[in-house]
């Protein structure tokens, strides 16, 4: 890791502190923006590091970079206590052909649906390793969205919706525009500062037409480029997943990162 510190000095004293570095790993050969706020260069441990970051966009530098969130030594003490060991995760990314899928779904757990987070592809690993079964990952990348297309579909949707005066689940919504289930809600919000009533109904949605407003405001203009910003964000994270090598999974699948997920388990 490369990194360097930025401190800005106002009067003598520190307004605020940034360590900024490179990330790397085995996906590429170059690496990766990120910062570290609050805390100073010489607190990065030297050598290969364990670390758990999150994907943000710097609106500022306009390029997507990685905030570190916390970082260790990378040692032998820190592998001990894998849930999901090395031999029994198998990496079948775009190479599953359909006739090979009912034979592996028998004999393993298998991972079809491309993440957009390592929680959720976390939850997936620990959910495999519960089964007792060796875990297959097999999803390949999905296609690549267009935010405005993307919008226009989710408009067509509810005006679809509201005239014929269906109710519709948001798994229904995020199944046909292929969208995850934040992304999706910031969509919902767009409809609604356009116009559209959304009202909660047990476990499906009721959308109406409500007093539709023509101009773009500018709450509207924001929430609608909040929302194109989101699925590209999926579109990047689709592939970093397709091409993340199967060493970084099994890094980060240690038990200490495990037990955030198991307080999503619903069983």
């Amino acid at each position: 890791i490369n990194n360097k510190n930025i401190e800005d000095m106002r009067r003598g004293k520190i307004s605020y502190i940034k360590t900024t570095f490179q990330i790397v790993d085995d996906s590429n050969q170059s690496g990766f923006p990120g910062c570290w706020w609050g805390h100073y260069r010489d607190e990065i441990p030297l050598g290969p590091c364990d670390a758990i970051v999150e994907l943000d966009f710097n609106t500022h530098e306009k390029n997507y970079e990685v905030r570190l969130i916390a970082v260790r030594p990378n040692s032998e003490e820190y592998s001990q206590g894998t849930i999901t060991p090395k031999d029994i995760i198998l990496d079948l990314r775009d190479r599953m052909k359909e006739e090979e899928r009912d034979m592996v779904v028998s004999s393993s757990y298998l991972i079809s649906e491309c993440p957009t987070s390592w929680e959720d592809l976390q939850y997936e690993l620990y959910r495999g390793s519960q089964r007792g079964k060796n875990i297959t990952i097999a999803y390949s990348l999905p296609s690549e969205k267009s935010p405005e297309e993307t919008w226009q579909k989710l408009m067509g949707i509810a005006k679809y919706l509201s005239r014929r005066e269906k109710r519709v689940t948001r798994q229904q919504l995020q199944e046909k525009l292929g969208l995850s289930d934040i992304t999706l809600e910031i969509g919902l919000e767009c409809l609604k500062l356009i116009g559209f009533d959304i009202t909660a109904q047990a476990e499906e949605l009721l959308i109406a037409d409500g007093e539709m407003r023509v101009s773009l405001s500018e709450d509207i203009s924001h929430s609608l480029e909040k929302f194109c910003d989101a699925i590209r964000e999926e579109n990047f994270r689709h592939h970093y997943f397709c091409q993340v090598p199967l060493s970084t999974i099994e890094t980060i699948t240690q038990e200490t990162a495990l037990k955030e997920v198991d307080n999503r388990i619903p069983f």
